[in-house]
């Protein structure tokens, strides 16, 4: 579910709703944690979605 939350917020930073996507991206992370660890391979993909959003929707 959590890589499935990612696909989704990814496809919502394509399309320009930022702000729907790092709510996303921020459900998927913490549910990452909280299940599979902070260096779960998931967990880290997810932090690395949410890193790259914050980056890009600050240069905007």
């Amino acid at each position: 579910m959590v890589i499935q939350l990612n696909n989704l917020a990814l496809l919502l930073k394509d399309k320009g709703d930022y702000e729907q996507a790092e709510s996303l991206l921020r459900q998927a992370l913490e549910i990452s944690e909280n299940i599979l660890g902070s260096e779960h391979p998931d967990t880290i993909a997810c932090r690395a979605s949410l890193e790259d959003l914050l980056v890009d929707g600050s240069n905007d």
